[in-house]
């Protein structure tokens, strides 16, 4: 059998170059950190056949020569090639843990802001660039891949929470959170009630925060949001509350916006809600208008409602301090269950004749004065004026 004439010497680097550009011609966005761990293994294993000096993978000589004289062709004196030092397998790849605030990159920890203004999530591919790092500063990061996971996150998180001062809160708290900007729930429990978020002593302390102040909120999954943490405080000129206040087509709120009278309503009657969670029973979709109204006079969370079935007024009615029906946008049943739950749970309440804020206000007043639930059909009562 002939055997070639020229023999090609590889050596373990160049082996080693030869298996990562085969690996590396393989990669995709997808399978990018399977082919870095491929590649980290390899160089492993070569690192391990150079420092064991195993059987040289290149012919020895007694065999080059053997197979030279059986094909009559020239002898010659081959030298083994020498060892050479592997390259090391890339040691600034990692993967992003996300933490309820910043994150974890190798061993690395990387702010809130540094995250967010790199958008990473939990699982994505990150190089660190530690050549130019500063002392005491965390390093450049370029993000290689996304995470493609689809486990279900350990992470969970709402945005844009509008604080509000809270007196009837446990010891040492003073702030909760319901509703975002937009007067919209933050998150529901499983009878459609408005989840409360009380906001840590600690982070009250640790960020300043006070009424009116715009957060993101945190948790671990497998401790509920009962748990939650203050992640982020979004700032007058922030970009992201900026863009979906005008996706909402509503004005954003800022900073001590809920502890003076909302711009959108003019107070005409004097009192205090003292924080009251009042229900709207009737047009949820003006919910932000009446809610305006609540807010004028220092009242709490507001929910508005069209249901009309007993055990879902029941529910609502149960997590309220006043409630408020509107009988222009209810049927007459509806407001006779809410009346009889109301008084049943001892809920005060008052009657508008529709969602027109001076009318709203004049209910709410009743309500909480302990005045009749229903306007007189001729004249008017005599309601005290600013």
């Amino acid at each position: 059998m002939r055997v070639e004439e020229r023999i090609i010497i590889m050596t373990l680097t160049e082996e080693y170059q030869h298996d990562v550009r085969e690996l590396l011609a393989l990669m995709t966005p997808a399978n990018q950190p399977v082919v870095m761990k491929a590649i980290e293994l390899v160089s492993k294993y070569a690192g391990h056949r150079t420092s064991a000096q195993p059987v040289a993978t290149t012919p020895s000589v007694a065999a080059v020569s053997l197979a030279a004289a059986s094909s009559g062709a020239a002898n010659y004196d081959y030298a083994p090639a020498p060892d050479e030092p592997v390259p090391a397998a890339p040691t600034d790849i990692f993967r992003v843990e996300r933490r309820l605030i910043g994150a974890e990159v190798g061993d690395q920890y990387v702010s809130e802001k540094q995250v967010r203004t790199l958008g990473l999530d939990d699982g994505d591919t990150v190089q660190l660039d530690t050549d130019d790092a500063v002392p005491g500063q965390a390093p450049n990061i370029r993000l290689v891949a996304k995470s493609k996971s689809t486990a279900t996150p350990q992470i969970n998180g709402v945005q844009f929470a509008v604080l509000q001062r809270d007196k009837r809160l446990p010891a040492d708290y003073t702030l909760s959170a319901t509703n975002n900007f937009n007067q919209h729930p933050l998150l529901t429990t499983d009878d459609d009630v408005p989840f409360k978020f009380l906001i840590r002593p600690a982070d009250v302390e640790r960020l300043g925060l006070q009424a009116g102040d715009i957060v993101d909120l945190s948790w671990y999954s497998a401790e509920g949001p009962q748990r939650a943490v203050v992640s982020w405080v979004h700032g007058d000129d922030d970009a992201d509350l900026a863009a979906m206040a005008q996706k909402r087509g509503t004005k954003k709120t800022v900073k001590g916006d809920l502890d003076a009278t909302p711009k959108g309503y003019t107070v005409k009657i004097p009192f205090d809600l003292d924080g009251r969670r009042v229900l709207f029973v009737g047009n949820a979709a003006n919910s932000n208008d009446m809610a305006l109204v609540v807010a004028a006079h220092n009242g709490g969370q507001v929910t508005a409602t069209d249901a009309t079935k007993g055990s879902q007024l029941k529910t609502k009615v149960g997590h309220a301090d006043l409630m408020v029906l509107i009988t222009d946008e209810v049927h007459h049943v509806t407001t006779n269950t809410s009346v009889k739950i109301a008084k049943s749970q001892k809920v005060p309440y008052a009657v508008s004749s529709s969602d027109a804020p001076f009318s709203i206000e004049r209910a709410l007043y009743r309500a909480v004065t302990g005045m009749p639930a229903y306007e007189p059909t001729a004249g008017t009562f005599d309601y005290p004026t600013v």
